[in-house]
């Protein structure tokens, strides 16, 4: 399994998932990628220095659809830190 930034493709993938769309130099994606097939990542935009929005997508054994869109905040992430 490999972590790529910003792979070709990446971002389209989870967007098409997540129900939005990927804008290449404004969003930015981190994806996992075993053999070459995306398994899973997530898309960062609408960064504006306290906060991003996360979109994420991926899929479990068996082919089962993950998703998930919300908010990431610096107050957020120090909570859970």
């Amino acid at each position: 399994m490999e972590i790529r930034i910003n792979a070709p493709g990446a971002g389209e993938w989870i967007m098409q998932r997540a129900g939005g769309a990927f804008i290449p130099g404004h969003a930015h994606s981190l994806s996992t990628h075993r053999d070459e097939e995306i398994q899973g990542g997530f898309v960062l935009d609408s960064f504006t220095g306290p906060c991003a929005c996360v979109h994420m997508a991926g899929t479990a054994p068996g082919g089962a659809l993950l998703i998930c869109t919300g908010w990431c905040t610096i107050t957020r992430l120090i909570r859970s830190g």
